[in-house]
């Protein structure tokens, strides 16, 4: 599902209106903390709910540069 990126090369990643669902927020949380630089996020519109928020909270707290986090149009209460 995912391509494999250089770890320093990725700044933004938008994943609008994937589908993603809570386990594939939960798996793409853990891989994006392998990417430090990475400072734009959308996960808008991807039925997200609040069972995922715990792995995205890693996610944030686990990086420097992430300034940019969009969940919009998501399930989460």
């Amino acid at each position: 599902m995912f391509r494999k990126v250089n770890r320093l090369s990725l700044t933004r990643l938008n994943m609008e209106s994937t589908k993603l669902g809570d386990s594939g927020a939960v798996e793409l949380s853990k891989l994006l903390l392998q990417h430090p630089c990475l400072a734009d996020l959308n996960l808008a519109q991807n039925r997200i709910t609040d069972k995922s928020c715990h792995s995205l909270s890693h996610l944030i707290s686990g990086s420097n540069h992430l300034t940019t986090l969009s969940l919009h149009w998501n399930l989460i209460t």
